[in-house]
């Protein structure tokens, strides 16, 4: 019953935040989402926990039954520590929303701030909450997303905190993270997916590049993934890796990062593009303010060398 009433507590506190908020669509409807798929989660564990209990006590008694009670407990700790993470996001959004000027629009950007700050991330705040308001988009079909631009400007760092960011996390079955080096082959990359998938074997390890790739395909089918291709080069990479990702309306999603325009446009046909940009002063400032000083101010004295310094690194 706890996790019941956390959730009814976690449901008036998001219509609050809906009613007051004039641009918090996607993100409301995110957290909506997050906060129906736990609910699903913990009545499918309560459920299965009565009905194995009772086959269990019946078929193989005490020692059975246990065995049972302690892995549903185990699934019923991580839906407590979901549902305690929703708590603590949405409490923080109700006290931002507080500020006269605050929009939800910008709840990604400020969940997890701390976070992202540590990872490299000032400057791509606008960026990361467009990609994650695309993860979470009613649209069932499979996603192609490319990251395009210039070698340092970023896209490796951006992609990486998507990638590791606690509510995708929760929100695909698999993630498997790979970079395509320039001396690119396919079976590499096959390999690299099968490994991440944990279904290898000495068996799977004689196959062709064909069967190999049918085999993956497979292992993929009815799960919702969620596939990084860090540093592509070429278009053939495309070609020969986009016959393993199967498209069953679960919201999966295949992100690219890239230095070249025509491999994220070739890739991302009937997609999205996201271009990255140079910082403009005040977010060079920012950064290099907090590489060098982390948490501290910078001294007075030094303010005018450290802008003239970061307006160089623009």
């Amino acid at each position: 019953m706890a996790y019941y009433a956390a959730l009814a507590s976690i449901m008036e506190l998001l219509e609050e935040i809906i009613r007051y908020s004039s641009n918090g669509d996607e993100a409301a409807d995110c957290l909506e989402r997050r906060i129906r798929d736990v609910s699903y989660r913990a009545q499918d564990i309560v459920e299965s926990n009565i009905h194995g209990a009772k086959r269990s006590f019946v078929m193989f008694a005490t020692q059975r039954l246990m065995y049972r009670l302690s892995q549903e407990y185990q699934d019923l700790k991580k839906v407590k520590k979901e549902v305690e993470s929703i708590v603590k996001e949405i409490t923080r959004i109700k006290e931002i929303y507080n500020n006269e000027d605050f929009q939800l629009k910008y709840y990604y950007a400020e969940v997890g701030a701390s976070k992202q700050a540590a990872s490299g991330m000032v400057g791509f705040d606008e960026q990361l909450t467009t990609i994650k308001a695309q993860l979470c988009a009613e649209s069932h079909k499979l996603q192609i997303i490319s990251v395009v631009g210039m070698g340092g400007i970023g896209k490796t760092t951006l992609a990486r905190n998507v990638f590791d960011d606690d509510l995708i996390v929760y929100h695909f079955h698999v993630r498997i993270w790979m970079t395509i080096s320039q001396d690119y082959h396919i079976q590499k990359v096959l390999r690299a997916i099968q490994d991440s998938l944990k279904v290898v074997n000495e068996e799977s390890r004689e196959v062709s590049d064909e069967e190999l790739s049918e085999y993956i395909y497979k292992h993929l089918k009815g799960m919702r993934y969620l596939i990084v291709m860090n540093n592509m080069w070429d278009t053939k990479v495309w070609d020969d890796v986009k016959r393993i990702f199967p498209d069953d309306s679960k919201g999966s999603l295949v992100l690219i990062t890239t230095r070249l325009s025509d491999v994220a446009d070739y890739a991302s046909t009937f997609s999205s593009v996201h271009e990255m940009q140079f910082f403009d002063k005040e977010q060079s400032w920012s950064m290099l303010r907090e590489k060098v000083f982390e948490q501290e101010h910078c001294p007075r004295e030094l303010e005018g060398l450290e802008k003239s310094i970061a307006n160089n690194c623009r």
